[in-house]
């Protein structure tokens, strides 16, 4: 019984979930919201390393690395054996945006081995 209870209330929790805001101040506001894409975090739109961003943001199809933990953190089991990294990004053009913005990424993997 109490794991039903628990179910349910996890359940409900996620119907009000919701990862999209709205911002409808115009007349034609159905029309401009179909030409952009607004999410309530915007900054995961922004690719943290230089290779998927100068391939148009394709992380997701390229080979395994140390940044595959941005894009699909399961690719991060197809690394070589042995394999130790680490990754730091800094994306310094966010302060032209705004002054108190920039975006800083840190990762690091090391695969052990096939157990």
């Amino acid at each position: 019984m109490k794991k039903l209870l628990y179910l349910s209330f996890i359940f409900l929790l996620s119907i009000t979930a919701k990862a999209q805001f709205e911002n409808i101040e115009t007349e034609n506001a159905y029309f401009e919201s179909l030409r952009s894409i607004t999410t309530a975090v915007p900054i995961i739109a922004i690719s943290p390393d230089a290779r998927a961003g100068g391939m148009g943001d394709v992380g997701v199809a390229s080979q395994p690395d140390i940044n595959s933990i941005y894009w699909n953190p399961a690719k991060l089991a197809f690394l070589e054996d042995g394999t130790r990294a680490l990754s730091i990004s800094y994306t310094p053009w966010l302060n032209k945006l705004v002054n108190d913005i920039n975006l800083a990424y840190l990762s690091g993997a090391v695969k052990i081995g096939d157990n």
